[in-house]
């Protein structure tokens, strides 16, 4: 793996997971307390690369540096089609403040440009709007299902009371993603 960006390891430390990284190449994310690496874990595919996670340092210092200089707030008609994805979780933006659509349908938008480091903003955030959705759902029932096995187990019936979405977009010709709340 090639130098590892904090932006990277933050989204990942905020899902419950990890990156596997060399000392040398996250040397600069441990060095200045960004990153914490466990060398009793090596990489199964490489055993020069450890797991590393993000420290509370390192997400603190993403959320500081990116939250007022990616951000334009924006009103408008809304979207057609949501995007999710994972489950990752991030405080960085204001889902639990975001207000309900108007009547006509306009909404208060976040918009997400896309950089060197998050080409496609979209994608990126699934997790992140995946994560808003189910903290504002609840659960009102169960229903037969299958797991990715085959196996049958029972599936939770979510109401959701607030629904966001990622959608890809542009803003005065800048590519990015739109960050809504369509519920």
């Amino acid at each position: 793996m090639a130098k590892i960006e904090l932006a990277a390891l933050v989204t990942a430390t905020l899902a419950g997971n990890f990156l596997y990284a060399s000392v040398k190449d996250a040397k600069k994310l441990l060095d200045s307390g960004m990153a914490e690496m466990n060398e009793q874990m090596a990489n199964p595919e490489n055993d020069k690369e450890f797991a590393i996670r993000a420290t509370p340092k390192g997400i603190e210092s993403m959320n500081t540096s990116t939250a007022t200089t990616s951000l334009a707030f924006v009103t408008g008609p809304a979207l057609d089609t949501p995007r999710r994805g994972g489950s990752g979780r991030s405080s960085k933006y204001p889902f639990e403040t975001w207000p309900a659509p108007d009547e006509n349908g306009n909404t208060a938008k976040i918009f997400v440009p896309a950089t060197d480091k998050t080409p496609d903003p979209a994608a990126s955030l699934s997790s992140t709007v995946s994560a808003a959705n189910r903290r504002f759902a609840e659960v009102t029932g169960t229903k037969p299902g299958k797991n990715r096995n085959g196996e049958v187990i029972q599936k939770n019936i979510y109401n959701f009371t607030r629904k966001f979405r990622a959608v890809a977009g542009e803003h005065n010709g800048v590519k990015g993603a739109w960050l809504e709340r369509y519920q």
